[in-house]
């Protein structure tokens, strides 16, 4: 019997134990690979068929494409990011905080706006840890009300302010707020991203209202997500503001890898 996408031993589609970078041909050849399971060399070869499919739809060179409306793409991105483990959830903030301190962005910026991590968003508390460590100022949103709707502010934080959840229960500092174009830099969240760096996100438009500014009087705007939120092309609107860059960390439990757009 060949595995199962969803057979816990694979750990699902996030966790994949197929190496991206392996061709079948060293797969056989991997003797503490999982198809060792699996019997029979002749047996092995069938199962790999089924997994080398998978290989080739979720190889992360790969932007991934959906027939789907901008709802359902949002729900199905979400929950494949709420399922990822713990363990890949910390390696990916890992990457993402060596990823993003080597960018010339992040080092001539002082004053840098990060997002505290919910709903399986990938984490930049390793990241605004060492930001902090190194002196600059870190602020993360504050829900908003600006004359176009709903929109963010940011509040200084310096790991050990007290925070209070908002309407959305996530957690707010309670210190004096600074307007976006103060900022440096803007570490986003994101849904999912395409090659053109557009960004979907949650569907509030907190983003969008508050940098909807000229680009000469906005920070630097870098989106952070996983390599699974890489679409081939997401259909925006007049309002959308896209990200100056975006850097994405593999999913795999197996093979973390950083891109940067």
């Amino acid at each position: 019997m060949c595995p199962r996408a969803d057979n816990p031993l694979l750990g699902g589609f996030s966790h994949l134990l197929v190496s991206m970078s392996a061709s079948p041909e060293s797969l056989m050849q991997n003797r503490n690979h999982p198809l060792e399971l699996y019997g029979s060399r002749s047996n092995r070869q069938r199962c790999l068929g089924n997994l080398y499919l998978l290989f080739f739809f979720f190889q992360p060179s790969m932007p991934l494409t959906y027939h789907k409306t901008i709802d359902e793409l949002r729900q199905i991105l979400r929950k494949q990011r709420q399922q990822l483990g713990l363990r890949t959830r910390i390696k990916s903030a890992k990457y993402l905080q060596e990823q993003l301190l080597n960018q010339k962005e992040y080092r001539i910026s002082q004053k840098i706006a990060f997002y505290w991590a919910v709903n399986g968003e990938l984490s930049c508390h390793f990241a605004m840890k060492q930001a902090l460590k190194e002196g600059k100022q870190c602020y993360l949103p504050v829900l908003s009300q600006c004359e176009s709707g709903p929109c963010l502010q940011f509040a200084p934080y310096n790991g050990g302010k007290k925070l209070v959840n908002n309407q959305y229960r996530i957690p707010e500092p309670i210190t004096p707020r600074v307007e976006p174009n103060e900022l440096d830099l803007v570490v986003v969240p994101l849904v999912a991203v395409d090659n053109r760096n557009n960004r979907l996100g949650m569907g509030g438009g907190y983003y969008d209202r508050t940098f909807s500014m000229s680009i000469n009087k906005r920070p630097i705007l870098i989106g952070v997500g996983y390599y699974n939120q890489l679409v081939k092309q997401l259909k925006t609107q007049p309002w959308d503001v896209p990200m100056d860059k975006i850097i994405l960390t593999g999913s795999s439990s197996k093979m973390q890898r950083t891109n940067v757009i």
